[in-house]
């Protein structure tokens, strides 16, 4: 019996010492904050909802759910009743200007021999009706979707879904008009300047093409027929601002097609018989920059005059130890400016190119750093929002639980499953967006 109670005062006497090693969750690091809220629509509880976004001000939404393995599309508020196996994150976008979205939706099937007969309907749906109208249906998979800088005009690049289908196949489209076909793997659409002009990339077995309006063009043959083998090849990529990122992705272009603003990314040559010989360099303004191990996440402002990205530094080369090519560091116009750091985010500049913010993991720790200075702890993913005059910021991140939360003015809102676009108010004192908690579809007003 006294044993048992000793076991029993040990316990309650360590419960405080382990509750003080349990880490703060992410979101309570922050005060929250007092917004306001107005429910919007309902979604059936069955029916959970798998992608979703909306303009800040809620005229324009559009929700994916799923139920039996099934999806189907919601229009503000109204259900497109017909079933996909998918409708894949990245092809169901809202334009630039939030008027109108296109979307694929994914029926799988597979022939008597076991190839992929995925059909792909391309469907655009505008302000003016929530029936969604069907631009066509295609043999294809692995799509991807691309809008103009203005947001005025949209392509879809549509890859055959085997190499042994026949008849239409390998389809471009630009504002639902076919305007490429049968140019083996297209990928990589660029709208040229004037956004009337197009190009995009082929690969046909160790070929690569460029294909425009005007024709059709070699760019290279890769020396080795295995395209995981190293190659003294040198490749090269040319990054714009004219084509937009999205969440979870970052659009880069390894061609020139007369941007207005752009960086060439080069990576030199690489050959197996040396240690430490392939590096990346930039050239942006007529400068070149200085070489890394890599580079990634370039961003550029505006009016072209500033240049930021992640990379990781050459320290270190040529020695026995095993190199952790996860160190990275930001790279301001061709300096050094921050880092090393364990592992790099997302970098942010702002359009004037006057501010930078990025999130990168110290010690353990995932940060988001303003002009140098630690703002807070953040998840994985955050992504961060510049006022019109760029004096003010918020910015998303997700915790520990994969829910998202918004920061505004070092205040939190609460938890929520998905979040849509976010803007700022004419006086720049809230910012606003739409979100999905639980089965509500709610409009928020979170004050600076």
């Amino acid at each position: 019996m006294n044993r048992f109670l000793i076991f029993i005062i040990f316990i309650v006497a360590a419960a405080p010492a382990l509750a003080q090693k349990t880490e703060m969750p992410l979101a309570e690091k922050y005060p929250a904050a007092k917004l306001s809220e107005k429910e919007i629509y309902t979604f059936d509880i069955a029916r959970p909802v798998k992608h979703f976004d909306a303009t800040p001000t809620g005229d324009n939404w559009f929700a994916v759910d799923e139920f039996g393995l099934m999806q189907t599309m919601i229009v503000r508020g109204v259900r497109f009743e017909k079933r996909f196996n998918e409708i894949p994150v990245h092809t169901a976008r809202l334009s630039p200007k939030g008027d109108e979205f296109i979307w694929m939706g994914l029926e799988r099937s597979f022939d008597s021999k076991g190839f992929n007969t995925t059909t792909t309907t391309v469907y655009k749906s505008t302000m003016q009706s929530v029936v969604p109208d069907s631009i066509g249906s295609f043999t294809s998979d692995y799509n991807s979707l691309y809008y103009s800088r203005s947001g005025n005009h949209w392509a879809a690049v549509l890859p055959a879904a085997n190499v042994y289908q026949r008849g239409l196949r390998d389809v471009v489209l630009y504002d639902g008009l076919i305007i490429g076909k049968d140019n083996p793997k297209p990928a990589s659409f660029s709208f040229g300047p004037d956004e009337l002009s197009w190009a995009y990339r082929s690969t046909d077995a160790r070929d690569e093409f460029l294909v425009t309006q005007y024709a059709v063009q070699k760019m290279y043959t890769r020396t080795n027929s295995n395209p995981y083998l190293p190659s003294p090849d040198p490749i090269i990529y040319h990054f714009t601002p004219d084509i937009s990122s999205i969440r979870y992705t970052l659009d880069g272009r390894d061609y020139d097609f007369g941007f207005r603003h752009s960086a060439q990314l080069y990576k030199t040559s690489y050959f197996p018989s040396h240690q430490d010989t392939s590096h990346m360099y930039l050239i942006f303004g007529d400068k070149r920059g200085p070489n890394f191990r890599w580079i990634n996440n370039i961003q550029i402002d505006t009016n072209g005059n500033h240049v930021a990205y992640f990379a990781c530094d050459t320290t270190g080369e040529g020695r026995v130890l095993h190199r952790n090519e996860k160190i990275g560091v930001v790279v301001e116009d061709g300096k050094i400016i921050a880092g090393p750091y364990e592992d790099m985010g997302r970098l942010f500049l702002s359009p004037s190119g006057k501010n930078i913010a990025w999130s990168a993991k110290k010690n353990g720790t995932i940060s988001l750093y303003l002009n140098g200075k630690r703002v807070g702890d953040v998840g994985e993913y955050v992504d961060f929002f510049w006022s019109g005059d760029e004096k003010k910021f918020a910015y998303l991140s997700g915790d520990e639980r994969g829910k998202n939360f918004l920061v505004a003015g070092g205040k939190r809102s609460p938890a929520f499953d998905r979040v849509g676009r976010v803007g700022w108010t004419s006086d720049n004192k809230a910012i606003e967006y739409c979100a999905v908690k639980y089965d509500k579809l709610l409009k928020i007003r979170q004050p600076f």
